[in-house]
């Protein structure tokens, strides 16, 4: 828009002194070509002799500068040229212009070309600058977004990665069977190997899978439990056939770190207890996590998935239920929190048509 008004100004100052030009270098000529027959002209007007001298000299002007014309009355430029003899004043001869030739023989002149030629230039090279200055911003940005990114995903990975080391450091620290310890080191391993291969497909489109939730649950509450054995986990009834229509390890990793959230709520709580519970219909899946820990305050449950944030934990990065919100909106669910007093569930409703 800036480069328009400037090229408009620009044409309309050239057109301007274009005017300006055009109609001095006609007076110009006029008055020359009248200083010739000057004192021819002085007499008759001195003697007021009728010749045809002057009638001679207005046709000829008519020749002399195209935007002259007969004065004719109307609304026309006019120009008084002064005759004098021998430095006497004899009179004068009116020389009358038509603007509308005028205007069109100033669009005509270099200076209008050369200077509307120099406004589109200038007004170019002002577009092309605003459009680097965009261009810079807008690489700015993306660069910036770019490292946010890269930012918020090492820190999801750290944040993910933090319930499967746990766990490896307490099955060290633990005396457990030696079946069951090896069955928990290769799960805890399978899901960092799971988090280290979806880092590298980040940007590449993975094959769609099933998740049997019954064992992803199983799974995942063996690591919990291990990791806080003063918790009581319960499970209800949950149909050996229901399968989830997405990632198996992405499934686990969130269902992860909401138990973790439900563990932390529930560390000061006498009797803590976390259920799960799973419902299916015809046309979806609703998996419910409740504790009953201390809950969320209500200035920030409308906020949590939205962003990350934090709640009751110095050194919580707020992530998890991010994540869980971002994983339910891939699998095109919904992701639902409420909490009280009394405790806090988490509602996950899987569509089992995509």
């Amino acid at each position: 828009m800036k480069e328009l008004w400037f090229l408009i100004t620009g044409i309309l100052v050239s057109a301007a002194l274009s005017g300006i030009v055009s109609l001095r270098q006609s007076e110009q000529a006029t008055a020359r070509y009248v200083s010739v027959w000057e004192e021819e002209i002085a007499r008759e007007l001195l003697l007021k002799t009728k010749s045809s001298l002057l009638h001679k000299i207005e046709t000829q002007l008519l020749d002399i500068a195209s935007d002259v014309e007969t004065c004719n009355g109307t609304q026309q430029l006019q120009q008084n040229l002064a005759v004098t003899l021998y430095g006497t004043p004899a009179g004068s001869i009116r020389v009358c212009r038509a603007p509308l030739k005028t205007a069109i023989q100033a669009a005509q002149s270099p200076v209008f070309l050369v200077g509307t030629l120099l406004s589109l230039v200038l007004a170019m090279s002002l577009s092309l600058r605003r459009r680097r200055e965009e261009w810079r911003r807008l690489e700015l940005s993306r660069n910036l977004e770019m490292s946010e990114q890269f930012s918020t995903l090492a820190k999801q990975v750290a944040h993910d990665i933090r319930a499967p080391l746990s766990a490896l450091t307490a099955l060290t620290q633990t005396d457990t069977d030696l079946n069951e310890s090896r069955e928990l080191l290769e799960l805890t391993t399978h899901r960092i190997n799971g988090i280290a291969d979806d880092l590298l497909a980040k940007g590449r489109l993975a094959a769609t899978q099933e998740t049997k939730l019954k064992r992803s649950l199983e799974q995942v509450l063996k690591e919990a439990q291990l990791l806080s054995p003063r918790h009581q986990f319960t499970i209800g009834a949950v149909d050996d056939a229901i399968e989830l229509p997405v990632q198996p390890l992405d499934f686990e990793r969130t269902l992860s770190n909401l138990i973790n959230n439900a563990i932390e709520a529930t560390a000061t709580t006498p009797a803590p207890h976390i259920q799960i519970n799973a419902v299916q219909t015809s046309d979806r899946v609703t998996l419910n996590i409740s504790d009953n820990g201390v809950g969320v305050p209500k200035n920030l449950i409308n906020e949590l998935g939205r962003r990350p944030i934090s709640v009751g934990k110095n050194n919580g990065n707020g992530l998890g239920v991010y994540g869980a919100k971002n994983f339910m909106d891939r699998a095109r669910g919904r992701f639902r929190i409420s909490s009280n007093q009394r405790g806090t569930c988490v509602e996950l409703e899987f569509p089992l048509t995509r």
